[in-house]
């Protein structure tokens, strides 16, 4: 069992040690969503992007080729400068959608719709 982290009304809990998941409840939800870093996050005319990373190519393929909006929790690293990035703290959740560009092997870039909030 990890450990469960709380921002902005919702549960969040890593899905295993080395993965780019966790698990997110509250507001209704109970589903698993790709977990990015805050400096990934760029701003391009006014819209917000993200780049989401998946270890599996066809997950990766599935969602970059998706239109339909998603879910992504952000995090800040411990140490920016640290191989391999070490979680800090979440910094929140947000609604996505595929940009549909593929960004690196593991990689592709989302637009960022909005931060969600649950009321507790």
């Amino acid at each position: 069992m990890f450990r469960t982290y709380h921002i902005d009304g919702f549960q969040l809990s890593f899905t295993g040690r080395k993965t780019w998941k966790a698990t997110l409840k509250g507001g209704g939800y109970d589903e698993v969503v790709p977990v990015t870093w805050t400096r990934d996050m760029t701003n391009c005319r006014g819209r917000a992007f993200v780049k989401i990373y998946y270890t599996k190519f066809d997950e990766l393929v599935a969602k970059r080729t998706d239109a339909h909006p998603f879910i992504a929790a952000v995090a800040i690293a411990k140490d920016w400068n640290a191989r391999p990035l070490k979680f800090k703290e979440f910094a929140g959740v947000f609604l996505c959608r595929s940009a549909f560009e593929r960004t690196g092997d593991h990689s592709f870039k989302a637009e960022l719709i909005r931060q969600m909030h649950v009321e507790i």
